[in-house]
């Protein structure tokens, strides 16, 4: 059985000197021989020996990422540089004791 399939997109990784295809460029499949022997390409003529081409997979699309866990130190760090730089506040942000819909509710370790 062939390794191609109308569709696939293949690399060409031969080619000989006054051929149609270029070493490296990729192709699609426009038709496989009923042998699995050679392929016919979408916009160029003729067939090729399928010795000729390498199946060239697509990357599986990454899954969404929804949720991740954040040590809670690093929330800390990050809030603290906010409040520190952003909002111009000289505090270091203790704990996050509540949050709204909006905003969270943060303590100082001192007062500011």
């Amino acid at each position: 059985m062939t390794q191609f399939k109308t569709g696939d997109r293949v690399r060409c990784n031969r080619s000989t000197r006054g051929s149609t295809l270029t070493e490296g460029h990729l192709y699609v499949v426009r038709k496989v021989s009923p042998s699995g022997n050679s392929l016919s390409l979408e916009g160029i003529n003729g067939s090729y020996f399928t010795s000729r081409f390498s199946l060239v997979t697509r990357p599986k699309p990454k899954t969404p990422i929804t949720a991740i866990k954040v040590p809670t130190d690093d929330v800390m760090v990050v809030l603290t540089r906010y409040v520190k730089e952003e909002l111009g506040i000289d505090a270091t942000v203790d704990k996050v004791i509540s949050s709204f819909t909006n905003s969270l509710e943060l303590v100082f370790k001192e007062a500011a």
